[in-house]
Order: C-alpha cells, then structure tokens, then sequence
C-alpha cells in the first residue's frame, strides 16, 4: 500500500478558497505538520509514524496550490490562513511540529495567537534573512531569481537541484532516496511559488521572537549546509522557553530523512512536556 493511500486527503472551504489537508490518528492531543518545500507528501512517512501518538492534521502550504483567493502569497497571509483553519477544524491541544519554511510560520503562528499552541517543534527554521546563503541576500540576484521562477521550466529545476542539496544523507543511512522531489509536479504553480519566495527571502522575525510563548523544541542536523546548526543555537537564546537539539550526522531534510529518530524526539518532547 502506497504513502497517497495511507493518507488520504480531503478537501476544507475556507475565506481563501478549498484547500488540502491530511488527518490521521485519533489521539488526545492534535499534532499540526506544517511541511516547508519538502511539500505535504514528503511528511507522509513521518505522519504515519506519529499518527499512532497524536491526531495529526497535515495541511497543504497555499504555494502549491492553484485554487486559492489571495491577494498576494506572503507569510502573515499564510499564518492567516493556518489560523483559520484550525478554527474552523475546531482544534483543541494543537502543538506543531514546522518542517523548514513550517517552522517560520509556527512561530508566526504563536506570536499572531498566543496561549493557543501547547508547544512547538521547529526543524531548521528560517528566522532571519541572514541565515540565508550568500546569494540569496543579494538583491539583484535575489530579483531576478523571482523573475526567472514565473517559468516553470526554470522553477522545477530549482527546487529539484534544492533537493538534491538539502536531502542528502548520512554515509551511515544508506543511499539516497530514490525520489527526490516529493511531490506532484503538476500541481506547482510557479507564479504562485515565485511571489511567495520573494516575500520568503525578506523574512525577519528576530524583534518579535520573544512574544513565543510555548515550550519549543528546536531541531537542526549537525551537518546541514543550507543553513548551518549554528542557528539553531543562536535560536535558542532568543526564544523564552527553548531546548536545542542536534542531531548528529544529519543534513537539512531530516523530517524527510531520518524519520525514526525525529518522530522519537517529537513523541518524548511532547509526552513529557
């Protein structure tokens, strides 16, 4: 049985459009995986792993959609989006655990609605634009990159050569995956993602980060290139209530990765948290 059919999705009307989202497990407390570009099927075996813990709720990022009513795609636009949703699901004891990009809107999350998430797990999050490399903080490159994203051609080749960057793993784990880019291509809309990466690269959460009010669990790999482990610590001593977690040997794509050792961590934060 494949990863789609274990995790079926359906369909929610909200003030935006329809949108897609996953729900799995039953449990007490609601787990909410929000996926950055590994996009929701790359969270598909972690979801399963967890789901026999917590009620877990996957939605699909507004980027890779095409039905959506948003005047622009930007990051409080989203966090509007993930608030409503959870609204109008009528989630109770909702921790989220953020992939990358998904840990940015967690803790957007919890500085936009405070007291209304137990906790977070944050895997690698971008919090400032100064974790980005080099030449993405470079304006006109930064620009014309926006530009050139609008062709879909150029997009797909982007975020697949961002995966093969990010998804690597450890000599002791084995080979690579033998898909590398996890999810459907069809559904891409490149003008949509193209918008959306220019507001993403101007992100700069730092004066705000001392309004997170949950207990947070930030997790890097040792060896992530992309945005190096030194982040995640400096992460730390800004947030009010943090732990930091290394995880040797591991690179940017854990959640998509290493999924046993990552869902044991996010089980034991959680359970005893």
């Amino acid at each position: 049985m494949s990863f789609r059919t274990k995790c079926p999705t359906q369909e929610i009307s909200l003030s935006t459009g329809k949108h897609t989202y996953c729900e799995l497990g039953s449990g007490k407390r609601t787990l909410l995986l929000l996926h950055g570009f590994s996009f929701r099927p790359g969270l598909y075996p972690l979801a399963l792993r967890l789901k026999e813990h917590f009620h877990v709720v996957m939605p699909d990022l507004p980027f890779t959609g095409k039905d959506h009513r948003f005047r622009e795609h930007s990051l409080p636009q989203y966090v509007d989006f993930l608030l409503e949703l959870v609204d109008t699901l009528a989630l109770e004891n909702v921790s989220i655990f953020g992939n990358s990009l998904g840990g940015t809107l967690a803790l957007m999350c919890d500085i936009a609605a405070p007291q209304r998430f137990d906790s977070l797990i944050l895997r690698s999050p971008l919090w400032s634009a100064a974790q980005l490399p080099w030449y993405l903080r470079i304006k006109p490159l930064v620009t014309a990159h926006v530009y050139l994203s609008m062709n879909r051609f150029y997009a797909l080749r982007v975020l697949e050569l961002f995966y093969k960057i990010s998804a690597r793993v450890s000599p002791v784990n084995g080979a690579e995956p033998q898909n590398i880019i996890p999810y459907d291509v069809d559904s891409i809309s490149p003008r949509v993602l193209s918008k959306f990466l220019g507001k993403l690269l101007q992100v700069e959460l730092e004066p705000s980060l001392s309004q997170v009010s949950a207990k947070s669990l930030i997790v890097w790999g040792e060896q992530d290139t992309f945005i190096p482990s030194q982040w995640g610590a400096a992460l730390q001593g800004i947030l009010p209530n943090a732990d930091f977690l290394e995880m040797a040997g591991e690179y940017h794509n854990i959640a998509t990765i290493d999924v046993e050792q990552l869902a044991d961590e996010i089980i034991s934060f959680l359970e005893t948290g």
